[in-house]
């Protein structure tokens, strides 16, 4: 795409929604979300979601063991496109969709439901796709009603958040080399973490934004967003 009069190429942003079948909770935020999706592709049972609030997704794919016949029928009937893989296969129902999404040219991916049901390793690794090597120049959030999360890598990050949020770190690398993050109660210099270390879980913001420095090495950056009326909804990260 060329910006008029300038004959640069400007990049297209393309928002999409994965649903999960996990719990979920349709805020008024994440209701915008859904409703100004450019694409939202269904995970298995996460068109179930999409039910109760009226919304067909452009996309079902998984293997189709947790969606009833008369959903799946029923999406059928209104031409929504349905990629059915195999119960034995080498990914989850949420990997495959995001990945579906991604060969559609999703920029900005929100993965939803993908918190609580009776599979915690399902959980771990739905947070987990976070830092999957597809998302490396993509913005992509799993976000619930009361949580945001995103994986931060190698680089400078600036993250507009609410002061008085609580906001915590958690290195999914075996080591993350020279954390540095200002904006908040108890500001880091240079830090590195080590995988299972809680050191740097429930700090504070007392600043609109947190700046974050890594060296080497990927964490998870969770913004606790319950009861501070803040919109998830809201475009909050900028990446370099």
């Amino acid at each position: 795409m060329l910006e008029a009069g300038t004959g640069q190429a400007v990049e297209t942003r393309m928002n999409a929604v994965v649903i999960l079948a996990g719990d979920f909770r349709a805020t008024p935020a994440i209701e915008r979300v859904l409703r100004e999706a450019d694409l939202v592709v269904a995970a298995d049972g996460g068109a179930h979601h999409l039910e109760n609030l009226e919304i067909t997704p452009g996309l079902l794919v998984g293997d189709l063991d947790s969606i009833a016949g008369e959903r799946r029928a029923e999406l059928d009937s209104r031409g929504v496109e349905i990629v059915r893989r195999p119960e034995d296969k080498d990914a989850t129902d949420a990997e495959l969709a995001l990945l579906a999404a991604l060969d559609r040219g999703a920029t900005a991916v929100t993965i939803l439901g993908g918190r609580g049901g009776p599979r915690a390793d399902h959980e771990a690794a739905n947070l987990l796709l976070l830092a999957h090597p597809r998302l490396a120049a993509v913005d992509a959030r799993f976000l619930t009603a009361t949580t945001e999360v995103r994986a931060f890598g190698p680089g400078d990050h600036t993250c507009a958040v609410e002061s008085g949020e609580t906001i915590s770190l958690a290195p999914i690398t075996a080591n993350v080399r020279g954390v540095t993050l200002a904006g908040v109660r108890w500001p880091l210099a240079a830090v590195d973490l080590e995988l299972g270390s809680t050191y740097t879980v429930s700090n504070r913001a007392t600043e609109p934004e947190v700046a974050l420095r890594i060296v080497d090495g990927v964490v998870l950056f969770f913004r606790d967003l319950s009861g501070d009326g803040t919109d998830p909804a809201a475009d909050r990260t900028e990446m370099p």
